[in-house]
């Protein structure tokens, strides 16, 4: 697990490099000195409707697996998951597990559920991704980008469905799965019920989470005075996300700085402007958070389940 930790060290270690050799400060500085707190205040209030759908495509997810949930429910598992997740993605997903157990519903049955409902959230990133570099490669332009990736979300629902089911076993960690086959649980026997978890309306909830994802961070950019068009941040950020999907850094710092530098390069901006959005998405990160610790505080995750959890 140390070599884990030390490879992650490597994205605070670009960030450095940045820092010293590819911007000027002043510059960032004088971005944040100017900052437009109204449309930070419309970029925070984004973060409340993005959980929300989320919740209600968990909600929609639980029930298919026999586990009745409210929406507010998993709102609140939602925003206590997101404490965990900014600094190691599989924690903030073990956390909602354990409430799910302390719920009286089975291990197994919770870790299926929470994977069937990450599934999209995995997929719909590289696909938009690669759909942006593409873009960018063939130089269609933001607006006809933005169209394409509509469309997408449109017909490609079945290759993405499938592609999720396929993958799903292999995103289960070893551990998990030894502990789930002790249990006598297989794969193949709830194949229907992942495919059922999995279906349009999740999917298109999904591709919303996201939408709103990138109009908080639109919000976020005029802010900051950059000025980019939504289109523009759609591409801007789909294809970051691709890169800084890779883990080699702590809430993608670093990888994050490099991704927006060579997308903003595109554009004909600085690396100054690139640094000075890649500070304000973690700044929001963080505002997200913060967020989290009410919920934390109003019912804590049952810590001592998740202990022993791993340590079982």
């Amino acid at each position: 697990m140390r070599y884990k930790f030390l490879i992650r060290l490597l994205g605070p270690a670009l960030f450095v490099v940045i820092l010293l050799f590819f911007i000027d400060p002043v510059h960032i500085i004088q971005a944040w000195r100017s900052l437009q707190y109204d449309f930070l205040g419309w970029s925070l209030l984004t973060v409340p409707f993005i959980v929300a759908v989320r919740s209600i495509r968990w909600q929609r997810v639980l029930a298919s697996f026999g586990m009745p949930y409210t929406v507010w429910t998993c709102f609140r598992y939602n925003f206590v998951e997101m404490i965990s997740v900014a600094v190691i993605s599989s924690a903030g997903s073990l956390i909602k597990t354990f409430y799910l157990r302390r719920d009286g519903y089975s291990f197994s049955k919770a870790i299926l559920s929470i994977f069937s409902d990450k599934a999209f959230d995995y997929l719909l990133p590289v696909l938009f991704g690669i759909f942006s570099a593409v873009s960018f490669y063939f130089n269609l332009g933001p607006d006809n980008a933005l169209l394409g990736f509509l469309v997408l979300i449109a017909v490609l629902f079945k290759p993405v469905q499938m592609a999720g089911v396929s993958i799903f076993p292999k995103t289960i960690p070893k551990r998990l799965k030894t502990k789930m086959s002790d249990k006598k649980w297989r794969f193949e026997h709830h194949f229907q019920q992942i495919v059922t978890a999995l279906d349009y309306r999740t999917y298109l909830l999904s591709a919303a989470g996201f939408l709103l994802y990138y109009l908080s961070i639109y919000f976020l950019n005029l802010g900051l005075g950059l000025n980019f068009g939504f289109s523009q941040i759609v591409c801007i950020m789909a294809l970051t996300s691709l890169i800084t999907a890779i883990p080699i850094s702590f809430m993608g710092i670093g990888t994050r700085d490099a991704a927006l530098i060579a997308a903003f390069t595109w554009y004909g901006r600085s690396a100054e402007e690139a640094v000075s959005l890649s500070l304000g998405l973690l700044l929001l990160r963080l505002a997200i958070m913060l967020m989290g610790l009410i919920f934390w505080y109003l019912d804590p995750p049952p810590l001592a389940e998740f202990k022993k959890g791993r340590n079982g």
